[in-house]
């Protein structure tokens, strides 16, 4: 069985992100490793607060790795990979601070099922990708699945691309291109890159069917977050637009080429995992 570590990049907000932390404490029950990649920049309290209430209470290793600035999602996810890449049979799962599992023993289940063919497994996934990186036919167990597709429940459903809600990959698909694109800025589009270039290296991705809440935006909608990108991308408003749009672009250019793509068009992407 694989080796798990779930990460955690965050940005402030721990007051908010309290039932976040409690209910991901409670649905781990594997020996499953934890790191958080505190972004916030300053000193708020959380890194207390996380050691105090969740440490205590996880069952693996757990690793609280402060950065003096925000590297951004993308950037975190690099950090993650750059750390445990000497372990080969383990897996990362990059879980936002704003997603709700209810599923107990989730990440057994994960370990489980992961194959060294199986490249990205998430929890809300299209069966295909349009050009410009959009999902097609979306597939999940969330609680409003309807309102975004069809509901899956139960087992793992092969997909294209997935939400980076929650991102779960191999080492050894990651290492096929020595982590992420760090093209790509901050947020917005990696999830998309990643599962297509996981297809492209002959991999398969997978929607796991199980009970979850996606709360979205707890860090982007905020205002020291929205201030940080304006800074960030030096204008006066509209910074997280700028990005947004920056990433879209580079998808565009990198993979449209090769879309629109849908998992029953095999031949059209790679040949063999890790070739």
């Amino acid at each position: 069985m694989y080796n798990m570590t779930v990460v955690v990049p965050i940005m402030g907000g721990y007051g908010e992100s309290r039932p976040f932390w409690g209910c991901l404490t409670q649905m781990t029950k594997g020996l499953t490793d934890l790191l958080v990649i505190d972004n916030t920049g300053y000193d708020e309290g959380q890194e207390e607060q996380i050691k105090k209430y969740v440490f205590p209470f996880w069952s693996g290793k757990t690793s609280y790795d402060k950065m003096d600035t925000n590297l951004g999602m993308i950037q975190s996810m690099q950090y993650a990979y750059e750390k445990e890449k000497a372990d080969k049979n383990r897996v990362l799962a990059f879980v936002h601070n704003d997603l709700y599992i209810y599923e107990p023993g989730w990440d057994n289940l994960v370990k489980e099922f992961m194959r060294d063919d199986v490249g990205i497994v998430g929890f809300f996934g299209g069966e295909g990708a349009y050009p410009g990186g959009g999902r097609l036919y979306n597939w999940s167990n969330m609680m409003d699945a309807e309102a975004h597709g069809g509901r899956y429940s139960g087992g793992f459903k092969e997909v294209a691309v997935l939400d980076g809600m929650t991102l779960m990959t191999n080492i050894k698909m990651l290492d096929v291109r020595d982590g992420f694109d760090q093209d790509y800025d901050v947020h917005h589009m990696y999830d998309t890159d990643i599962c297509l270039e996981s297809l492209d290296r002959g991999f398969k991705n997978y929607s796991m069917g199980i009970p979850i809440h996606h709360q979205g935006g707890l860090t982007a909608c905020r205002g020291d977050f929205q201030e940080w990108a304006n800074r960030y991308m030096k204008v006066d408003n509209g910074g997280e637009q700028i990005i947004y749009n920056k990433n879209r672009a580079l998808l565009e250019k990198k993979w449209n080429h090769r879309l629109p793509y849908h998992v029953t068009d095999k031949p059209y992407f790679g040949n063999k995992a890790g070739g």
